[in-house]
């Protein structure tokens, strides 16, 4: 009868819409996790500019010290330009990441060992490092539009 085959094409294109909704949803996971890459690997080359430009208009973040808030991408550029003047190396120890149903915003919480350049003879330093942030897509590239790191506490003792 009209009313089975209406609901079977309901029923269809539910379902192409729940599948469509997936594969946006795992195509900007894989296209942020590649912006990502892509950032960590700007900021091992000390490449300042490079990271600047993946800095979304409305970018603002915050950083582990009180005083360290940046509210505009110039202000944030500013900083990593002196932080990458200083040296040093992230390597990335894990990442959880989320995409939206439409594939244009992901949120993500990476773990880095940040390993600042300490002068000749002194002791290298390890600090663990939790970055949380928000990258939303702007045509065909990814911008980071918030990022909050902080610095990983050890559990307490059971």
């Amino acid at each position: 009868s009209m009313r089975n085959v209406t609901f079977a094409l309901l029923l269809v294109a539910g379902t192409a819409t729940a599948q469509g909704t997936k594969t946006r949803s795992a195509a900007a996971v894989t296209a942020a996790t590649a912006a990502l890459d892509k950032a960590d690997a700007a900021f091992n080359a000390h490449d300042a500019k490079a990271l600047g430009a993946m800095l979304d208009k409305g970018y603002f973040g915050q950083g582990p010290t009180v005083s360290a808030k940046y509210d505009s991408p110039e202000a944030m550029t500013e900083h990593l330009t002196a932080m990458l003047a200083k040296g040093g190396r992230l390597t990335r120890e894990a990442l959880t990441i989320k995409a939206d149903d439409d594939g244009g915003t992901a949120w993500y919480i990476a773990n880095y060992i940040f390993i600042p350049k300490v002068p000749p003879g002194a002791l290298p330093v390890h600090r663990k490092l939790r970055e949380s942030g928000v990258l939303v897509k702007r045509g065909k590239d990814w911008k980071f539009a918030m990022l909050h790191m902080s610095q990983v506490q050890q559990d307490d003792p059971k």
